[in-house]
């Protein structure tokens, strides 16, 4: 794969970088299930931090070729887009604490 200002190295380092991400995220998520401290602040650190390194990352390594409007407007209506999903997203009866119990009503009646 070869981008403009972007070298085939560079492009490895990063997905190393976001499958490391990905793994002491499952650990993380595991080991404070087990231990009984799974708190929001903890995994929104880990999060923040993430986002910091890979910002770091971005702006250290890429040109300024790279940073165009069109990058900048793929970033913008992928987040609105996801956001939008977000917002407007209803739950189901197969969501939530309950779904168990409907299963079981469900047999129930059969």
């Amino acid at each position: 794969m070869k981008l403009e200002g972007i070298s085939s190295k560079q492009i490895r380092f990063f997905s190393w970088l976001v499958l490391v991400f990905c793994l002491i995220l499952g650990w993380l998520g595991i080991l404070l299930s087990l231990l009984g401290i799974f708190f929001g602040v903890i995994i929104k650190f880990y999060f923040l931090l993430a986002f910091g390194a890979s910002a770091f990352f971005l702006v250290k390594n890429f040109h300024r070729d790279f940073w165009k409007s069109e990058f900048f407007l793929v970033i913008a209506v992928s987040l609105t887009a996801a956001l939008a999903f977000l917002f407007w997203s209803a739950p189901t009866i197969f969501s939530g604490r309950d779904q168990g119990s409907l299963s079981e009503a469900a047999i129930r009646l059969v």
